[in-house]
């Protein structure tokens, strides 16, 4: 889809490049044409007026177009497709955190097959505490192997009780084995939509006594290094608790943000 698209920008950007040039052309020529015929006939000359005033509109509004979609093209970028096997219908972030400090977090996704013999649903996970192991397999998930990929991430791959083929769907989980002393990492649980996705939840959990307040924040920007979002909506805990359900945009990064309480005895650095 990326592909056609650029062809259809291309294609536009010559239209309309095409057209500013005949519209000039036609308009140096018909003001010569009016001061040869201007003296000699009224009715010519009021019928070339007409046709560069009309000539005229076709510049500016070419100009206009333009302008236009050179400043889009530099705010939106297409991406070339990488070829998905699964679309993500949903995918579930739990972040829990005890009254001891010590967190349990899962990841639950209902996959839809985009072609056949889907085995494997791959992911990612960063860390910024102390060290946190690898996730464990959940509901329909047989193992969990890692995929050793250059980079700052830790990918693994979750191996699928059954093997899918186009459009079926199915429901997987992993999670990670409790993280003690979570509020050692700073003050934040995110995902991206790397493949084609639908909906994302996220559903925090934090007791009072490690929250500095019940504000939250939740961005949604490009990729998790980006420094400007696209939107933020502020929130607040209820009963120690955050759930959203968010309509989820492809190639998209979505951030909730919190602040420890400062009367922890250490805390991660805020955001």
């Amino acid at each position: 889809m990326a592909g056609v698209a650029d062809k259809i920008n291309d294609l536009f950007s010559r239209v309309v490049n095409s057209l500013i040039t005949i519209s000039v052309s036609a308009l140096v020529g018909g003001i010569g044409a009016a001061l040869v015929f201007l003296w000699r006939n009224a009715v010519l000359s009021l019928a070339i007026g007409i046709g560069l005033a009309v000539f005229g509109v076709i510049l500016v509004a070419g100009w206009v177009i333009m302008v236009i979609y050179r400043k889009k093209k530099l705010m939106y970028v297409s991406y070339p497709s990488p070829g998905f096997h699964a679309e993500v219908v949903k995918k579930t972030i739990s972040y829990s955190i005890d009254e001891n400090g010590a967190l349990t977090f899962k990841r639950e996704v209902e996959l839809k097959a985009l072609v056949d013999n889907v085995a494997n649903y791959t992911d990612r996970f960063l860390w910024t505490g102390n060290a946190a192991s690898f996730p464990r397999p959940g509901r329909n998930v047989s193992e969990v192997r890692e995929n050793k990929r250059a980079g700052i991430w830790t990918y693994y791959d979750a191996v699928l009780d059954k093997v899918l083929r186009r459009g079926e769907k199915l429901s997987i989980s992993v999670a990670w084995p409790k993280i003690d002393r979570a509020y050692e990492s700073r003050p934040f649980v995110s995902t991206s939509t790397e493949e084609p996705t639908d909906t994302v939840i996220f559903d925090v959990s934090i007791p009072s006594k490690y929250r500095k307040n019940d504000k939250l924040v939740l961005e949604e920007m490009r990729s998790i290094e980006s420094i400007t979002p696209f939107k933020t909506t502020d929130g607040e805990f209820h009963e120690d608790r955050y759930r959203i359900e968010i309509a989820a945009r492809p190639y998209a990064h979505y951030r909730i943000s919190w602040k420890w309480s400062d009367n922890l005895p250490t805390h991660g650095a805020d955001l």
